[in-house]
């Protein structure tokens, strides 16, 4: 899916052979993160990062994530982006 997202960016927008994201791909990640959500405890805190190399590794991968999404918004501003973008969190 991450694929299809970078396609997405890439695309001249009347391009048609280019993979495109779709509602159902928004609709499956935000299905997938209800129910991962539904196994959490209540957040009572802001959460540190630390505990073990996977930990941080996690914590690395927002970092780069939350990147990427300011580095969409920005292109957005001159560029046209497919809108179901947003809901990957652009």
């Amino acid at each position: 899916m991450l694929f299809v997202v970078g396609s997405d960016l890439t695309a001249i927008e009347d391009t048609r052979h280019i993979p495109r994201v779709q509602a159902a791909d928004v609709a499956l990640l935000e299905q997938l993160i209800d129910q991962l959500e539904a196994t959490l405890a209540p957040l009572r805190q802001f959460i540190l990062p630390g505990g073990s190399l996977a930990v941080a590794h996690l914590f690395m991968a927002r970092t780069i994530c939350r990147r990427a999404e300011r580095a969409v918004v920005a292109l957005a501003r001159d560029e046209p982006v497919t809108p179901r973008l947003y809901h990957f969190g652009f």
